[in-house]
């Protein structure tokens, strides 16, 4: 068996392997810090304290009280404890959408929640962690239930196409610095000025606009996507602001180009199989066009344009068998192309004809898919050989739909 042949079979493609994302956690040991910058834009001065959080959810003791610098950066020590921690920002921001300088109060403080932060800690604190600290509250309580706190981050994070709402780090779109940040951190922090935008331009404070938003996000899981008028403001206004180039100054000008063009987005499943006599594939190569509207939540994994789905969205199913490795590389849509996903599969102990994986896209707002919406052209650069490197011949590809 020639599983060397089978290693540069998918080398050759240049696709990098699906990777975890998010989590915010690294390293373990004595001490536990928690780091990271409060935005909303960026603080330019204030307060984070960092609570423990008791296991009943309520807040307990306050571990450190740290100012925030001129950047919004922030760092607190808290010792040995190791455990869920709700941090609390408070202070002076300058607004990306009218350039002024606003208050977040002590009393009304933007939040964020870890469920177990142990080691170094990066997190964020942002409009987006509050929604999702609201999210993992009991209404009837009004303490936080730990055991939600990573599910309502995840939610907020599909429902704004961001990667990792508490481990990625905010900038400011104001400076022309921000035009060197990935494109996990522009799109996060284009969409706190979306926030800032709605704020303009309804004449509403970031408390009305904050609730507001957290009560149009529907559904759950990978299948959460904000509600209809609200995404069609949360749009508005994000077009607004990166057509502005006076203000942002992301090199970002056009929303359609970004993640962030999926949010009011619904999901679609989208299951590929293989057609054909041949009883055995080792390995399996093919470009699936999307239809216009479709998406995949993808980002750069190290701050280059090459971009890789999402942990969790392109998975080998179906006749798969374990210890199989596929791997995908995204290509965005252009003003002149749908989005492309580029899929390779590779198995030693080979699989038959079927199923062999399954991609969650993002459905744009009025636009319906279905199995019918994968003609044969779709699918391009297919190629599928055998344990010898030898191209099979017959092999085709459908596609099967549920939205």
């Amino acid at each position: 068996m020639k599983t060397g042949y089978l290693l540069t079979f998918i080398l050759s493609l240049g696709l990098l392997a699906l990777s975890g994302c998010g989590g915010g956690s690294n390293g373990s040991g004595g001490t536990t810090t928690v780091s990271g910058v409060a935005s909303k834009g960026i603080f330019t001065g204030g307060t984070v304290k960092v609570y423990a959080l008791n296991s009943d959810g309520s807040k307990g003791t306050l571990l450190n009280t740290v100012s925030i610098n001129a950047d919004g950066s922030y760092t607190a020590a808290i010792g040995g404890y190791a455990g869920p921690v709700l941090t609390e920002a408070s202070g002076s921001y300058t607004d990306e959408a009218t350039g002024t300088a606003m208050q977040v109060s002590e009393n009304a403080p933007l939040r964020a929640a870890v469920q177990n932060a142990s080691g170094n800690v990066q997190v964020a604190i942002t409009p987006l962690t509050e929604i999702a600290v609201r999210k993992a509250t009991d209404t009837a309580t009004s303490k936080i239930t730990v055991a939600s706190i990573g599910a309502s981050n995840a939610l907020v994070a599909t429902v704004f196409h961001v990667a990792d709402i508490v481990a990625t780090r905010p900038v400011d779109v104001t400076s022309t610095a921000s035009a060197t940040a990935s494109t996990a951190q522009k799109e996060y922090s284009l969409a706190l000025a979306a926030v800032s935008q709605m704020m303009k331009d309804n004449g509403q404070d970031l408390a009305t606009v904050v609730s507001q938003v957290s009560g149009a996000i529907t559904g759950s899981g990978s299948g959460a996507w904000l509600e209809g008028s609200t995404a069609a403001g949360f749009q508005a206004a994000l077009q607004t602001f990166v057509s502005d180039t006076e203000k942002n100054k992301t090199g970002v000008t056009d929303a359609s180009s970004t993640g962030l063009a999926g949010v009011g987005a619904t999901t679609a499943t989208v299951r590929l199989s293989t057609q054909g006599s041949a009883t055995a594939l080792n390995g399996i190569q093919v470009t699936l066009a999307l239809p216009a509207g479709v998406t995949v939540r993808a980002a750069s994994s190290d701050g280059s344009s090459g971009l890789t789905p999402l942990a969790g969205l392109v998975s080998a199913t179906g006749v798969v068998p374990a210890g199989s490795t596929l791997a995908a590389r995204y290509d965005a849509p252009t003003d002149t192309a749908t989005a492309r996903l580029a899929l390779a599969l590779v198995s030693v102990a080979g699989f038959p004809a079927g199923e062999f994986a399954t991609i969650i896209c993002n459905v744009a707002p009025g636009v319906t898919i279905s199995s019918v919406s994968f003609t044969p052209d779709a699918f391009s650069n297919l190629k599928a050989v055998d344990e010898s490197g030898t191209v099979v011949p017959g092999v085709t590809i459908s596609a099967v739909v549920t939205q």
